[in-house]
């Protein structure tokens, strides 16, 4: 990864009349060796560079599994044999674009790729 933030404080918001209101901070974050991470952040055991994903096939990161390919995935039905439970709610299927969304998103972060070739990697190793 890359060093983080560096934010190694806790504010906490007073509020004052007319809206207005007072940061105090109210306590810092140190490290279990009582290091304290303010303006530092924390350093990667492994340094990656932050580089774009943009030129790699889109699905590299995830691989090419498909819903056919895990156990136990749902077979296609005829909708007209539904019951109204069985049928997505408007609700659930903003759900479903929301998590594709974030997959899209992943699928374009160097570091997430990297720390899943790395998972292959084990367990390739493992075996």
């Amino acid at each position: 990864g890359s060093t983080s933030f560096g934010k190694g404080s806790v504010q906490t918001i007073v509020e004052l009349d007319e809206g207005y209101g007072l940061k105090v901070t109210t306590a810092r974050y140190y490290t279990p060796s009582g290091r304290s991470i303010q303006a530092k952040g924390i350093e990667p055991d492994i340094t990656l560079k932050n580089i774009s994903l943009e030129n790699e096939k889109e699905d590299s990161v995830l691989g090419d599994t498909k819903e056919s390919d895990l156990n136990g995935h749902l077979e296609v039905e005829d909708p007209s044999q539904l019951s109204d439970k069985e049928i997505v709610t408007a609700q659930e299927s903003k759900k479903v674009e929301e998590n594709e969304k974030v997959i899209k998103k992943l699928k374009k972060d160097y570091f997430v790729h990297e720390a899943t070739n790395l998972l292959k990697a084990l367990t390739v190793l493992n075996r």
